[in-house]
């Protein structure tokens, strides 16, 4: 295949990556730079030198300044987003806060997120709701999608969970023609965007959603456990934390802002990672990012002589699925091992075994080069042999 990059210029000295390893899988956990690390372990050293102080005077203004700078950077009012630490936080907070009834209904689509599920699992066993899902292809087009939500829509509709960009199957979601549909219901349509920010430009408020949630940590460089979660009017004054506190009685969004005395250092260095994210080219960056991952999936589904026809229409940018060979990783013991094997071999790399079939789904950062989808390729081969 013909080389696409130069990989003379090595970012990866902004990483604490193990250089010894090929990862392949920024989409999972994320990967946190130096200058994020640093202005983080900032933060902590100043809460030690005056515990009291700091956690009564600068953690709020801190924790204000990175979630404002969070939602400018997503293009969001001020009062419209707080910050959270995960989607799945987010998710049981807003399932919290529906005051949902036996007999109503959650629909989400078999390409969600397994930790949404398992919450939406628990919440329909605790007070008899009805789990209703939208069977979607995996080639499905967007027509499709948008069928296969409308037909588990009801009267008793209470939530509609759509993604953004799938998780396990890394597949771009018609999100606002979803929520369009939705409409006919008096549902909450909530937008799990895990795999949004620094992804995916989007104009949030556009969507016609209710919620959307999206992590900061895994293509943003923010530092984990901080994700932002922008919520429609109607819905600032109904959604409050699981934990309530000191911030109880303050309005959206500053009621999510107080954590007690947990390590809020991530939520302070946003501005920094954020700054970062645009310094390596921002969205240039991501369009570098999805020509690599284009490519690379190619050449590993050639070198295992698979057939890329079967695979999503409209992939994520910088993330892609491939084929494995009939039988291999078919379920999710066989995942695990061939995910392990590979590990084992230096290299990181989702393993995913989704509608009886195995998959690679291999990702892309700024510090992802050729080099490494050829050494996935490799180290599959070996495994195939």
């Amino acid at each position: 295949m013909t080389a696409l990059l130069s990989s003379s210029c090595d970012v990866r000295d902004l990483f604490a990556l193990d250089p010894s390893r090929t990862h392949l899988s920024p989409g999972a956990y994320g990967a946190v730079p130096y200058p994020a690390l640093e202005a983080q372990q900032v933060w902590r050293q100043r809460a030690e030198a005056d515990p009291h102080r700091f956690h009564r005077y600068e953690l709020p203004q801190a924790v204000m300044a990175g979630r404002h700078a969070a939602a400018d950077w997503l293009g969001l009012p001020h009062d419209s987003m707080a910050l959270v630490t995960n989607v799945t936080e987010a998710t049981s907070t807003l399932l919290a806060s529906l005051e949902l009834r036996a007999g109503d209904e959650i629909v989400l689509s078999n390409h969600g997120y397994g930790a949404v599920r398992l919450a939406v699992d628990a919440w329909c066993a605790r007070a008899g709701i009805v789990l209703r899902e939208a069977v979607v292809a995996l080639d499905a087009g967007d027509e499709d999608v948008v069928a296969a939500y409308g037909e588990q829509l009801s009267e008793r509709t209470r939530l509609v969970v759509v993604d953004q960009i799938t998780s396990p199957t890394a597949r771009m979601m018609p999100v606002a023609a979803v929520a369009q549909t939705a409409r006919r219901t008096d549902a909450m349509v909530l937008v799990d965007a895990a795999h949004g920010p620094g992804h995916v430009a989007v104009d949030i408020e556009a969507l016609g959603a209710d919620a959307w949630v999206g992590n900061l940590h895994k293509w943003a460089f923010v530092s984990r456990g901080t994700a932002a979660l922008w919520l429609a009017s109607r819905w600032r004054e109904r959604v409050r934390p699981l934990v309530l506190g000191w911030s109880a009685t303050d309005g959206f969004p500053e009621c999510f802002d107080a954590r007690g005395t947990a390590d809020m250092s991530a939520w302070m260095v946003v501005p920094d990672a954020l700054r970062l994210w645009e310094s390596l080219g921002g969205w240039s960056m991501v369009a570098r990012n999805a020509r690599l991952a284009e490519w690379g999936q190619h050449l590993v589904a050639d070198s295992i002589g698979v057939s890329l026809d079967s695979t999503p229409a409209t992939p994520a940018p910088a993330m892609r699925l491939v084929p494995l060979p009939d039988g291999v990783a078919a379920d999710e013991v066989a995942a695990e091992d061939l995910y392990e094997a590979l590990s084992a071999d230096s290299v990181e790399v989702g393993v995913i075994a989704w509608g009886g079939r195995g998959w690679l789904r291999p990702g892309t950062q700024v510090f992802t080069t050729e080099e490494d989808h050829v050494h996935l390729a490799e180290a599959l081969l070996r495994q195939l042999r």
